[in-house]
């Protein structure tokens, strides 16, 4: 199906591809780099033959419709939340950080709002109508500062504080941890809007602390006891011990550690003398020790890989059973494992023969191969029950290919060219409507949406 809508004088694509069809290389010696309409023309043109050819029956999936371009500069950054795309870029030489915000689908310009230097912002919580900007330089006094989603005008800031929730998933309430120097470290949790207290806890030397899952947090102290608490509340819901480094650096002021809960039971990484890693599992509800483990050297990354835990180290990753600490299979050639529809999702240890960036699904019992995505990215974050979406920019039209992965996860099928697109460059939000942002060949950010799936 192809239609249009009219964007800057040009035409913009409604794309499906209702095959199995792959994006093939050109001959050795094809010139691709044409007029931008010719592009969008060869897009069409490829559709509408694939589509006459095929007659296979699919999974539905989502069409794209470009719908606005609003300006950007190479090395800006940009972010979608509900209806609204924000732009963040460096102005130097002050180095200041600019923020311009545009309503969707229109793209109206709706504010532009100028941070002191040396602060950085990221729209995580604009959901909650509230951009956070956060310090960046280490030798400055860090700062958090909140801004209006709608108007960019200053809601609150804190002084000597940093961010301390994953900022990809800042709520109405966000936890941050203030350190002034020289004085007492602490953890707040703030009202996201109002920057208002809504408890407090002091964080003394050489304890750390975790966010967990179902607005949990775990507490550590350097000699090993430990205490759950609920974040919402700060309440203590259960006590005990926890292992712990063997060694920590005092230059070392970070308040977080290795932690992660997976289903009922929480997960914890400590250092060993000579650098060896120790993964510990406890019962969630009473903090009783179930198994422990030595991966053999310093770990970059424990993920809940469904059936197992991933441990990923710089050069190999090793599956362990959380049920028992028991290693299922190790692997030299993958690390970085996470889950993705029931299969882990990993990428390669880079190397002269096999470059880095290179994306594959292993069998989480076994660690079999069963699917090599090659250039193929998923596109974060993926929401069970929907179609895992997928981008690649191979040789060809210049633009991007949006795939959708199959229930099985066995193969990525072709459904969307985006012409001019940039590779890798792509934001997908799932928040309201479905959109897409991605960088343009021409200097621009394009904005697509997507139309619900449907069987037709």
């Amino acid at each position: 199906m192809v239609g249009s809508a009219r964007v800057d004088g040009e035409a913009g694509l409604v794309i499906e591809l209702d095959t199995d069809w792959e994006p093939r290389d050109p001959p050795v010696g094809s010139v691709w780099r044409v007029g931008r309409r010719t592009r969008l023309a060869i897009g069409m043109l490829t559709c509408l033959l694939l589509v006459a050819v095929s007659a296979r029956p699919v999974a539905p999936v989502p069409a794209f419709r470009l719908v606005e371009s609003v300006p950007a500069s190479p090395g800006d950054f940009y972010s979608l939340s509900g209806d609204q795309v924000f732009v963040v870029r460096s102005t130097p030489p002050a180095r200041r950080s600019r923020i311009d915000a545009y309503s969707l689908p229109g793209g109206r310009h709706q504010w532009r709002a100028l941070l002191p230097a040396q602060l950085y912002a990221y729209p995580a919580a604009a959901t909650v109508g509230v951009i956070l900007a956060e310090g960046t330089n280490p030798q400055q006094p860090r700062q958090v500062m909140a801004l209006d989603a709608a108007t960019g005008s200053v809601l609150w800031r804190l002084a000597d504080a940093m961010v301390f929730d994953d900022t990809t998933s800042v709520g109405p309430r966000m936890l941050v941890f203030v350190a002034p120097s020289g004085g007492p470290r602490e953890l707040r949790l703030l009202d996201t809007r109002s920057g208002a207290t809504v408890w407090s806890r002091p964080l003394p030397a050489g304890t750390r602390a975790k966010v967990l899952a179902s607005r949990r947090l775990v507490l550590r102290s350097a000699d090993g006891s430990a205490q759950i608490l609920d974040e919402d509340t700060a309440r203590t819901l259960v006590s005990g011990r926890l292992d712990t480094d063997s060694y920590q650096s005092p230059l070392d002021d970070s308040p977080g550690f290795g932690a992660l809960s997976a289903g009922d039971r929480l997960i914890v990484t400590y250092l060993l003398p000579h650098d060896v890693t120790g993964v510990s599992a406890y019962q969630m509800s009473t903090l009783d020790k179930l198994w422990s483990t030595e991966v053999g050297e310093r770990v970059l990354n424990v993920a809940d890989c469904l059936a197992v835990l991933c441990v990923s180290s710089d050069d190999n990753m090793i599956a362990v059973d959380p049920a028992t600490g028991e290693r299922r299979w190790a692997t030299l050639r993958w690390i970085m494992g996470g889950g993705l529809g029931g299969l882990v999702q990993a990428t390669n240890v880079p190397g002269e023969q096999d470059p880095d960036g290179r994306v594959v699904l292993l069998d989480p019992e076994t660690g079999r191969l069963t699917l090599d995505l090659g250039d193929w990215s998923p596109l974060e974050p993926i929401i069970r029950g929907q179609p895992a979406l997928l981008t690649t920019g191979r040789r060809g039209p210049l633009g991007t290919w949006v795939g959708a992965l199959d229930r099985a996860g066995t193969a990525v099928r072709p459904v969307a060219f985006l012409p001019d697109a940039m590779r890798g460059t792509c934001e997908i939000d799932r928040t309201g409507r479905l959109y897409l942002a991605c960088s343009d060949y021409d200097g621009p950010v394009d904005i697509w949406v997507g139309r619900p799936a449907s069987d037709g």
